[in-house]
């Protein structure tokens, strides 16, 4: 979904966060000292692109994600190994890796972030091994888990793929792709209390070098008085890092700064006796993000949900707009 930035010059940012206090992001980059620095080369040209299914979640709370990697016709077969994320959806966490599998090339798959909380997702990386010949689709298969207390409509887990760094992928629009995990009948839970849901303001790019801010307000629907504490989580969406300046209470749960990869922030200090309360998530673009928009989703719950609650309202997918054009 935007041009993919060189590996070799990607810099690598440590988030530091305590709660009640904004994180600094630190940015390295490599300099060329005593003579000039030599002409680019020429990087093998690729055409990566994602398909996603949508798993059928079993009463037993089990399902099989499957994804197609492809590599267009007329590209290059790639010469280093692709990765792909994987970020399941809200009340999912992942399976077994080690029953991960792909054809026609074989995988590795790694989890990279695993949290039991329904309110936070995980996060799983597959290595594609250098090979991937033009007009051939890698099938992957993925296990999930369903939590308790699901909601019916869930929200999107996404997959994305990044080209290696001895290949340029010349067209990423087609890099990234969400799924939603589909319930059986069965499976479906009754409708609960919807006590809390957001609403959103996109953030909006329009300039490369300036981080752009997503306003978000939680609201009380109950029509009764709550108590407590709630946290709302945030996703970043594709060819996105976490700007400097959070709101008070923010605590980073993930941090990656390659850009087809997630971090996942949370706001943990929202008083549910003071709804509506209102905050801003600051957002940085990565390099070469095409035109567009780009999803991703949030969620706000309750430190101690009652039986009854519905979190269906209280998840929906959130986008960013992107205006600049890519570098």
């Amino acid at each position: 979904m935007s041009d993919t930035p060189d590996p070799h010059t990607l810099s690598r940012r440590t988030f530091v966060r305590s709660a009640g206090t904004a994180a600094v992001v630190a940015g390295l980059a490599p300099t060329l000292v005593g003579r000039a620095a030599a002409a680019p080369v020429a990087l093998n040209a690729v055409n990566l692109f994602m398909e996603t299914t949508s798993p059928e979640i079993s009463t037993g709370g089990t399902a099989t994600l499957t994804l197609h990697v492809g590599n267009a016709p007329g590209a290059n077969t790639t010469l280093s190994p692709a990765t792909v994320f994987i970020t399941t959806p809200y009340f999912y966490n992942l399976g077994n890796l080690s029953s991960v599998t792909g054809s026609p090339l074989p995988v590795s798959a790694s989890v990279l972030y695993s949290n039991p909380a329904p309110n936070v997702p995980e996060v799983a990386q597959i290595t594609i091994p250098a090979g991937l010949a033009p007009g051939t689709l890698e099938t992957l298969t993925i296990p999930l888990v369903q939590l308790p207390n699901a909601p019916a409509l869930p929200a999107d887990g996404r997959a994305t793929v990044h080209a290696g760094p001895l290949d340029t992928d010349t067209d990423v629009t087609r890099n990234s792709r969400g799924f939603q995990p589909v319930l059986d009948s069965s499976a479906v839970p009754p409708p609960g209390n919807p006590d809390l849901y957001f609403t959103y303001t996109p953030a909006v790019f329009t300039n490369a070098a300036s981080p752009a801010s997503l306003h978000v307000t939680v609201f009380n629907n109950s029509g009764l008085p709550l108590v407590g504490l709630g946290a709302f989580t945030y996703v970043t969406p594709i060819f996105t890092n976490l700007g400097p300046v959070q709101p008070l209470g923010t605590t980073v749960l993930y941090s990656n700064t390659d850009p087809f990869a997630p971090s996942i922030i949370q706001v943990s200090t929202i008083d549910l006796a003071l709804l509506p309360y209102s905050f801003a998530i600051q957002l940085l673009l990565t390099h070469g993000a095409p035109r567009g928009t780009y999803g991703t989703n949030g969620i706000v719950y309750p430190a101690r949900p009652a039986p009854s609650f519905d979190a269906s309202p209280a998840t929906q997918s959130m986008s960013i707009v992107q205006l600049v054009p890519p570098s």
